[in-house]
């Protein structure tokens, strides 16, 4: 049978951290490498990639405005009651 392993890597802007864990959770290995900043963006540019621009569509800026006030309007009302929404159990 294949051995499995988890890997975690954190890009960061002063250094990369990657650990790797078997199934059981024990670390295996684990290293940190200080990088610089320019080579960090570097990194995240190859890795990310922008496809296409996009431009902001004035007419859903306009609906989102006109409900963003509403909400405005109606928090101040149900902002005792969040607590109790956010309590309810919807897996039953």
């Amino acid at each position: 049978m294949k051995k499995q392993y988890l890997i975690g890597i954190d890009v960061g802007t002063s250094g990369t951290k990657s650990v790797l864990f078997d199934t059981n959770g024990e670390l295996v290995a684990g290293d940190t490498v200080k990088t610089l900043g320019e080579i960090t963006k570097a990194a995240c540019d190859k890795l990310i990639g922008e496809k296409a621009r996009q431009v902001p569509n004035a007419d859903n800026h306009t609906a989102y405005m006109a409900l963003y006030r509403l909400y405005e309007a109606l928090y101040p009302a149900v902002k005792e009651n969040f607590a109790t929404l956010a309590a309810v159990d919807l897996k039953g």
